[in-house]
């Protein structure tokens, strides 16, 4: 999302990111994607794209360092789930983006034992599913039980896919809302 994108990599990106691109990407519902895959392919390239190279393993790591921060200082934040204050400054679609996929980012970039403890934070749990990131999840469990994992994100993995059920279903009495 745009709005993640100005508060990741603040305004300069437009300028040097955004603008010299031009009419190779395109802006729709607060999205930019490139016109033709065969951008993306050959920015991945280094050898193709010289200095124009995008290392995807740098963007996974600063992805997962910036999202991380803003978690920490969320969780710092303390008192109730919806009252913290530290995805803020992503915007509301970054606080989207961040719940659906820090983990994965953390996965990608081999922060294991962040992984475990994001995923059995019950403040951050409770997040993503009132913000629909369910699917997200549930995901992750699997992925997770695959793996060997501490007692207690087994315990969590265990919970959490057996009631996958009443997680999609949410209602305004539990603690997710």
């Amino acid at each position: 999302p745009l709005e993640l994108c100005d508060a990741l990599l603040g305004e300069d990106w437009q300028t040097n990111v955004r603008e010299p691109l031009g009419t190779l990407c395109r802006e729709e519902d607060g999205r930019l994607s490139f016109f033709h895959k065969s951008l993306s392919d050959w920015l991945v390239d280094p050898a193709a794209s010289g200095r124009f190279h995008a290392d995807p393993a740098k963007g996974q790591e600063h992805m997962a360092q910036r999202l991380w921060k803003a978690y920490t200082d969320w969780q710092a934040a303390g008192a109730r789930a919806e009252d913290r204050t530290g995805w803020k400054p992503l915007g509301h679609a970054g606080e989207a983006y961040a719940l659906r996929h820090l983990p994965a980012h953390l996965k990608a970039t081999g922060q294991t034992n962040q992984r475990k403890d994001l995923l059995t934070e019950f403040a951050f749990a409770m997040r993503r599913c009132a913000n629909g990131a369910v699917d997200a999840f549930l995901e992750d469990y699997r992925f997770e039980r695959g793996h060997t994992m501490t007692d207690s994100l087994a315990s969590w993995a265990e919970c959490v896919l057996k009631n996958a059920h009443l997680l999609r279903r949410g209602v305004v009495r539990w603690p997710a809302h």
